[in-house]
């Protein structure tokens, strides 16, 4: 695994935007900052490549790990919406992420088709981690399924 991480790294630059959770560097999904920040590196990828499409993977809050919680709750407390539920508000993250990278992809170059994998996760410890009102702002959807 990772080691060391460069010193231009998000991580470094900007640790109050990123916590560590299951050994992970994760982008705090609820900040704003951090949703703009993948839209702008998207929209430089979708401008200086030919590309049909983007799919991404992953773009949801990390799976539960027995013993730890995600530390999001200071977002939670002052950055909610108005939304009372915790899994609530994190659904809502993902659903704002996920329309505003498309928008972000439509805008530079409206031909490129954009989705996001569906995931198969069914257990209620992880129901934020993509709903059917996501595949509703995507133009595409790769679903994947893994077992063992």
């Amino acid at each position: 695994g990772t080691t060391m991480l460069a010193v231009t790294h998000i991580s470094q630059t900007h640790p109050e935007r990123v916590f560590e959770y299951d050994g992970q560097y994760i982008l705090n999904p609820g900040l704003a900052e951090n949703r703009e920040y993948i839209c702008r590196v998207t929209a430089d990828i979708v401008r200086r490549y030919d590309i049909d499409g983007l799919h991404i993977d992953d773009y949801f809050y990390p799976y539960p790990v027995a013993g730890q919680s995600i530390p999001d709750k200071k977002e939670f407390s002052t950055m909610s919406n108005g939304i009372t539920d915790l899994g609530d508000w994190r659904r809502y993250n993902v659903n704002l992420f996920i329309r505003q990278l498309h928008e972000t992809i439509a805008k530079t170059k409206p031909w490129v088709k954009f989705g996001p994998s569906a995931s198969t996760a069914t257990s209620k410890v992880h129901e934020w981690a993509a709903t059917p009102k996501v595949f509703r702002t995507t133009t595409t959807s790769m679903p994947t399924c893994f077992y063992g």
